[in-house]
């Protein structure tokens, strides 16, 4: 028997629907279209305080209420705030996914309730209420896929600490929380998805995301650093190292605005950012620009940029995020493409493994343009034409 287009299609929509869920609980540890987020409440988005920093995207869906924002919290950019436009409203539905994903995770493994002092392995575990107790220590070790089931409160008391050993990374570990979670600990590692709250205490640093559902609040409250697992659509995600929890963890990003043109301005933009605790002393951002492109200017708030040939040379005293605008005029030889590295250094960075950046731009060469007479020729004669073949069209 012939199968006719409409089988093809039930079979391949069935196909389909089969592949998914067979794949849901394999692919619980994605974040889905909440990718670029580092934050994303249900109800509200506060940033109370100042100077927190978040290296993500923030959002906030069904809700509309994003305050602080950047008053007393700045994204590092390409990342902004999303107040429940498409893109806050695709990342609440991932949210709600990943949690329903993760609490239906398992077989679990139980495990105290008191988190400190306990060593793990990849794994899914399940607790009740679960605590981090004051100075306490919860350690991580081995590459692979952690799931924390908590059945109620997650609490991560002042001065706590998570540590990530052996290939440990913050970006696949996952805590489902029933209810809310208060994380007041000096860093907290992972992918944090609570029904009814994220709070995080003054100072703390959470390495990964704070994620609600649609009923739940995300709140900051001063000083925070929140990120290092989310990536914007076609760029790779900084890498999420253990170093990061201890010391800063510098990484940068760089793209060109629009088409390059010979003889014509072109614009770079170089986005700087910090994963990790408080950088301390200089920064210093290098770019060695190719023969074929001439530079023209450099400059971003709070930067001292200098050129000496085709070696530009930007520095701030340690204030990340941060962004430097760089115009360079491409030559008649950089045509079809140029290709340009940057580099940043300093900072009492922990890990280099993010330091260099590299972007491709097409170039363009220069289109000749006519005189305001030469234009009014070229249409005189083109409407010539068009006449022309209209009688011969006529007389066919």
């Amino acid at each position: 028997m012939m199968m006719t287009r409409r089988d093809a299609g039930a079979i391949a929509a069935t196909s389909l629907v089969m592949f998914f869920h067979g794949a849901s609980l394999v692919s619980a540890q994605t974040v889905g279209a909440a990718s670029s987020f580092a934050i994303v409440g249900g109800s509200a988005v506060s940033a109370n305080g100042t100077g927190s920093i978040v290296t993500g995207d923030v959002g906030v869906s069904p809700g509309t209420a994003i305050t602080g924002f950047p008053a007393a919290a700045s994204t590092v950019p390409p990342y902004s705030t999303h107040i429940n436009d498409g893109l806050a409203i695709g990342a609440q539905a991932a949210t709600l996914t990943l949690y329903n994903q993760l609490a239906a995770a398992g077989p679990a493994t139980p495990i105290l309730p008191q988190l400190n002092g306990q060593v793990l392995g990849p794994g899914i575990y399940s607790t009740g209420a679960a605590d981090l107790a004051g100075g306490g220590v919860l350690t991580l070790t081995g590459g692979g896929l952690y799931i924390f089931q908590i059945a109620s409160t997650l609490v991560a008391n002042t001065t706590s600490t998570v540590s990530l050993l052996a290939g440990a990374s913050a970006c696949n570990v996952f805590w489902q929380v029933t209810s809310a979670a208060t994380l007041n600990g000096t860093n907290f590692a992972g992918n944090v998805v609570a029904q009814a709250a994220v709070t995080m205490g003054t100072g703390d640093t959470l390495l990964g995301r704070a994620l609600t559902t649609s009923l739940g609040a995300v709140t900051l409250s001063g000083t925070n650093n929140v990120g290092g697992c989310s990536s914007p659509s076609g760029v790779p995600p900084p890498r999420a190292n253990a170093c990061a929890l201890t010391a800063p963890d510098l990484f940068i990003a760089k793209t060109h605005v629009n088409p390059f043109v010979v003889g014509a301005n072109g614009t770079y933009s170089i986005a700087l950012g910090n994963n990790g605790l408080t950088s301390t002393g200089p920064i210093t951002v290098t770019d060695t620009l190719p023969a074929t492109v001439a530079f023209v200017s450099a400059a971003g708030t709070g930067w001292t940029c200098t050129a000496a040939g085709q070696v530009v040379t930007c520095t701030t005293a340690s204030n990340l995020p941060g962004v430097i605008t760089m115009t360079v005029i491409p030559g008649v030889n950089a045509a079809p493409s140029v290709t340009n590295n940057a580099s940043v250094s300093g900072g009492g960075d922990c890990d280099v493994t993010n330091n260099a950046a590299t972007d491709v731009a097409a170039v363009a060469t220069a289109v000749p343009t006519l005189p305001p007479w030469g234009l009014s020729v070229l249409g005189a004669l083109l409407a010539s034409a068009g006449f022309v073949a209209l009688r011969r069209r006529a007389t066919v």
